[in-house]
């Protein structure tokens, strides 16, 4: 069996043996909403199709960033005077 290495979602970067590594869960929620939940490296949760590999605290940021802008913020009515 073939061993899958690791690519990092947001740079490319192989991942190493020694690299600090974090998981991003994306999960689905209904609704339009999507529940997300970080992990430090675990080789068997690495595997599942709904997490994103990140090579650094960094690129965790950047990901976070650029994914969920907008999508937290909601527009509330102007408060009654």
């Amino acid at each position: 069996m073939m061993k899958r290495i690791a690519v990092c979602d947001v740079c490319g970067k192989r991942k190493g043996e020694s690299n600090k590594w974090s998981l991003l869960l994306c999960g689905a929620r209904g609704l339009g909403r999507v529940r997300y939940a970080v992990f430090d490296w675990s080789a068997k949760l690495a595997r599942s199709r709904q997490v994103k590999h990140l090579c650094g605290e960094a690129f965790l940021a950047a990901f976070c960033s650029k994914n969920l802008a907008g999508r937290t913020a909601r527009k509330r009515p102007p408060l009654p005077s």
